[in-house]
């Protein structure tokens, strides 16, 4: 399966072609604003690097969130552009998912750990027996404190903490896990719809207007 990989959700921005396990081409940078300008020249640019068009696509695939409430808009209404233009699928993936894949351990519990910009992170527990937690916000000491009785967990994501000895960093790229796990998802999946993500509201600032 061929599939184009998209993301700009958390710190960076970047895109990847992948096929059956084989990244062709891939590239990324890290930014905190400015996805907008340059999420597309990167997918063109790799587009070219693999010698590939946008008809020979299966799949796109996009991380829908968590992350950058902008970052991650951006990399969706791209990713469905594209799809709406070139007749494909768009898979959206969660980054709980793609971590929980990068380190999965098996008889180990596992703790995902995003990055929000804010004081409370981003957080899920996946126990080794049983279903995953439901996702949420958790400060420092809140996470630091569930983990203390749990000296024999695996605890990833894209940032660590401060007292945090057992942190496993991912060797992978978030859009490489992405399109391996969109290649395996079911199209028709409500859970892989390609849209946001979003464990806490946008901080929004309304202008201000003249009294009457």
């Amino acid at each position: 399966m061929l599939i184009l990989s998209v993301d700009s959700a958390g710190g960076s921005c970047g895109a990847c072609v992948w096929r059956d396990g084989t990244v062709l081409a891939a590239t990324e940078e890290t930014m905190e604003r400015g996805q907008d300008q340059r999420l597309m020249p990167l997918i063109l640019e790799i587009m070219k690097k693999a010698n590939i068009g946008f008809e020979a696509l299966d799949r796109i695939a996009v991380t829908r969130g968590p992350g950058s409430f902008t970052g991650l808009r951006i990399g969706l209404a791209t990713a469905r552009g594209m799809g709406l233009a070139a007749g494909k699928p768009v898979i959206g993936i969660n980054r709980f998912s793609i971590f929980h894949e990068q380190a999965k351990t098996p008889g180990k519990n596992l703790f995902v750990i995003i990055n929000s910009k804010r004081k409370e992170l981003f957080c899920r527990f996946y126990p080794a027996q049983g279903e995953p937690h439901e996702a949420t916000m958790l400060v420092p000491d809140e996470i630091l404190v569930f983990l203390k009785d749990k000296p024999d967990i695996v605890v990833t994501g894209d940032m660590s903490l401060s007292g945090l000895s057992h942190f496993q960093k991912p060797e992978e790229k978030e859009i490489t896990t992405c399109a391996a796990l969109a290649a395996r998802a079911k199209a028709d999946d409500a859970a892989f719809l390609p849209r946001p993500l979003y464990l806490r509201a946008p901080d929004v600032t309304l202008p201000k207007t003249a009294a009457s």
